[in-house]
């Protein structure tokens, strides 16, 4: 006996790290880069057992934001994409350590 499935669309509002990650998707860039790094930074720090849940979001909307005027698709390098994971990085720990 199998179980059926069913999908709903996804609320994007509730799951804003959602959105967030579809619109670095459509973006390109170094945005994916700059979501992805500020998140894990975020997560590890959730883990430790140092914020609350809610707070990946609000670190990971930070950083995102902070990168969005600086996107570029042209001359896209592996430098240039390690500078924005490092920077993305740094930033996310800056934004945590307020607090703490």
């Amino acid at each position: 006996k199998c179980c059926n499935l069913t999908f709903e669309k996804c609320d994007t509002r509730v799951f804003r790290l959602l959105d967030i990650a579809y619109d670095a998707g459509r973006a390109g860039g170094i945005l994916p880069t700059v979501m992805n790094a500020a998140n894990e930074i975020a997560v590890f720090r959730f883990l430790k057992g140092g914020m609350g849940f809610l707070d990946i979001e609000r670190t990971v909307d930070h950083v995102y934001n902070a990168f969005k005027g600086r996107n570029t698709d042209t001359d896209l390098s592996l430098d240039l994409i390690l500078d924005a994971d490092r920077e993305s990085r740094i930033m996310a720990k800056e934004y945590l350590s307020k607090w703490e």
